[in-house]
């Protein structure tokens, strides 16, 4: 999910290859005019890829795409966003992939910037989620920065 509708189905697999081998790639339409795009894919484990089985989302550019097993129950994307903060303070054109590993010690599980519906533009915040509570609640307690931005 949200990846950038400009982002070609090449380098989608590519970006996709340190994970699995592909076996089965399909749009899947949306009713969003964010100008995002979901994709399934079907991969097939190997042996020295990248474990994703604990992961929400991996970098695709300069974006985090979310990631979910399609086999999950229908709640799975929910209960992922039970414990979210936002962080406010981004500049604009913020790199989410960036922005993640500068916020690592806060141990977020996905990051994502919303875009306004009406006018495609990034807004002025982060939507970070964790995920346990205890989590969320250790991580408004700490700093973050983004390059030389302080975030609250």
């Amino acid at each position: 999910m949200n990846i950038p509708s400009d982002f070609s189905n090449g380098r989608i697999k590519g970006a996709l290859k340190p994970f699995d081998k592909i076996i089965g790639f399909e749009l899947i339409e949306t009713k969003s005019n964010t100008g995002e795009k979901t994709i399934q894919i079907t991969i097939e484990p190997l042996i020295h890829s990248k474990d994703l089985s604990n992961r929400w989302s991996i970098p695709l550019g300069s974006t985090m795409a979310r990631i979910y097993p399609t086999g999950a129950p229908t709640n799975t994307l929910k209960d992922r966003s039970r414990y979210t903060a936002r962080l406010y303070g981004i500049p604009q054109a913020t790199s989410t992939v960036i922005l993640m590993h500068s916020i690592k010690n806060l141990r977020p599980k996905t990051c994502y910037i919303p875009k306004c519906s009406r006018t495609g533009k990034e807004r002025n915040f982060a939507i970070i989620s964790f995920q346990t509570k205890e989590e969320l609640d250790k991580a408004c307690t700490l700093s973050a920065r983004y390059n030389n931005f302080r975030l609250t």
